[in-house]
């Protein structure tokens, strides 16, 4: 009796620990699927790498220097920063002057993976609070985020109602972002782009041009893209890309006056050396 006892006792045991492998097994799988991940390498493509230190190489000992990279898998584009380390050299020869190659790459919704031509997996923190790409798909990815963390944002009365938020990232509680809208400028034969900052003060003009004929894009046409703006780098949802008309002119720049000449100038909005 005993023994039949202790057999019906295993039994359930068993049952008991199939039953929860099951089960565990079942969250696994469904939050894989709710993540959107996958466990097993994709073909990707690399967009563009770029490296950024946020203090200028003024902060030794402590290392601030990060690499981004954008890539494009499975019809998404994903952001990723990792902090440079001394693994560097076993991955920059796969990044560096490698745009647009292919690359197996695995992700989750907080990370990417890298695998390397020796097959190690380097991993990426998933981030889009740095606007630093030239592509413009890396861009408007990173704009999309930037914008739906600003959520409703409310227009300052100053600020005419066509003229477009441009977001310019932020973390935490703190979030930067201007306006600008564009125009025709009959008496100079060109565009004019004015810029307010988030509290609704007029910052400056700039006077521009379509980049490919340098003629001033009718006002029908001067609809802006907040994906692939930046400040100072308009560009309109038909692809044009608005640029300096190349004039010299003296324009504010805040409470200072800036002279600017094509496309250089020697004060930004903040105040910083730009070109």
């Amino acid at each position: 009796m005993r023994n039949v006892c202790a057999i019906l006792t295993l039994r359930g045991l068993i049952m008991r620990i199939a039953h929860l492998a099951f089960c565990f097994t079942a969250i696994v799988f469904s939050v894989s699927i709710l993540h959107g991940g996958s466990d097993e390498n994709r073909t990707g493509m690399l967009l563009e790498a770029a490296s950024h230190d946020w203090c200028h190489h003024d902060c030794a000992p402590f290392n601030t220097e990060s690499v981004f990279i954008c890539v494009q898998v499975d019809g998404k584009t994903l952001i990723g920063d990792r902090k440079i380390g001394n693994d560097w050299d076993e991955y920059y020869s796969q990044l560096s002057n490698k745009h647009g190659i292919s690359l197996p790459v695995r992700y989750d919704d907080q990370s990417i993976w890298v695998i390397t031509e020796m097959s190690k997996q380097i991993r990426f923190d998933q981030t889009y609070d740095w606007d630093l790409f030239n592509s413009p798909v890396c861009t408007a990815e990173i704009h999309r985020h930037m914008l739906k963390s600003l959520g409703d944002v409310k227009r300052p009365t100053s600020v005419p109602a066509d003229a477009a938020l441009i977001p310019e990232g932020g973390r935490f509680f703190w979030h930067f972002y201007s306006w600008v809208r564009c125009s025709i400028d009959q008496a100079e034969d060109d565009n004019i782009c004015t810029y307010w900052d988030k509290a609704g003060h007029k910052d400056y003009e700039d006077h521009v041009v379509g980049e490919v004929d340098r003629k001033p894009v009718p006002q029908t046409n001067l609809q802006i893209d907040v994906y692939t703006t930046r400040h100072n780098d308009v560009r309109l949802k038909n692809g044009v890309r608005l640029v300096s008309d190349g004039r010299a002119r003296q324009r504010k720049v805040g409470h200072r006056t800036a002279k600017t000449i094509g496309q250089f100038g020697y004060y930004s909005i903040r105040g910083v050396l730009k070109s």
